[in-house]
């Protein structure tokens, strides 16, 4: 276990296949990225409030469901959080469910159902009934922002991204953090920029009255950075051949917009008939450029 952590530190270097079979207990119950092989210390949160294990001893890790067992540091939370009183007692924590999710370092294993059970003395001073306390579960989905490209979606979709229509402008904040800039166009538009995440993103506001760059649907988005990629393992700078076997069509300029590459994603659109290209490997000098994600709705 010694050298997976170091592994996972980064003090070794792994292929991305072998990566991706290490199973890591996300750091937050999945709030944030990060992940953890074994921990002795977890939380289920960031904040105050959150089960917070320690001492933790683990069987099975990398099965389906592995368990540990060590101590809670139950928070009474009276008369708040902040203020509560801290007592230690002993606790199992079980996780499953293992999904593979999109992450820095590419395609990572995570568990993500959490099952937590406290065992009270006689008399204990959390107030709570000796015994086993009833089994407390919670469920996370993939940590966000990620940089898995969806290619079966019917929406646009990228990271932690979702097309969803309007407002898709402070979603992207959310999601992504504030752009380091945005440009109001013509025709209520709007373009943003993120340039560490290597993505630029075009919003239209139709209709209406507002700004475009927070109250805006997604009209589409370019990825350069070598981390986007799809589940087949299209990137940027990736080779030509992966994104060809990957692809459902080869690209011409009327319907790439003069664009060069490979559609990897065809969707429907309600504003024309047959199907539109949603996301595309755009090539250049024998590698692809970038990936292109774009709306599947006119309005």
């Amino acid at each position: 276990m010694a050298l997976i952590a170091a592994l996972l530190s980064g003090a070794v270097a792994l292929p991305a296949q072998a990566r991706a079979e290490v199973s890591l207990l996300p750091d937050c119950g999945n709030v944030s990225y990060g992940g953890k092989v074994e921990p002795v210390q977890w939380s289920s949160g960031c904040l105050g409030g959150s089960v917070n294990l320690d001492q933790l001893r683990w069987k099975d890790w990398g099965a389906p469901a592995a368990v540990a067992t060590g101590i809670v540091r139950y928070n009474t939370c009276e008369p708040d959080c902040a203020g509560g009183s801290v007592y230690d007692y002993p606790a199992e924590l079980r996780t499953e469910s293992i999904k593979q999710c999109a992450s820095p370092l590419g395609p990572q294993r995570y568990y993500t159902r959490f099952t937590i059970t406290v065992t009270f003395p006689e008399g204990n001073d959390a107030g709570q009934p000796a015994g086993t306390s009833p089994p407390f579960s919670f469920t996370a989905s993939c940590p966000y922002p990620g940089y898995l490209v969806s290619t079966g979606s019917k929406a646009a979709g990228f990271g932690a991204f979702v097309e969803s229509g309007e407002y898709d402008g402070s979603r992207l904040d959310l999601f992504f953090g504030p752009s380091s800039s945005k440009r109001p166009g013509r025709y209520s538009m709007c373009t943003k920029r993120w340039p560490k995440l290597g993505m630029t993103v075009k919003l239209v506001l139709y209709g209406v009255d507002g700004d475009p760059c927070e109250q805006g649907g997604f009209f589409s988005a370019t990825l350069d950075d070598g981390r986007w990629h799809t589940s087949s393992g299209v990137r940027p700078g990736g080779s030509v051949s992966r994104a060809a076997r990957a692809s459902v069509r080869r690209c011409t300029r009327a319907t790439c917009n003069n664009k060069t590459g490979y559609v990897l994603a065809l969707h429907r659109i309600d504003c024309a008939p047959g199907l539109f290209p949603g996301v595309i490997a755009e090539t250049a000098r024998g590698r692809v450029k970038r990936l292109v994600i774009q709306t599947y709705s006119c309005e």
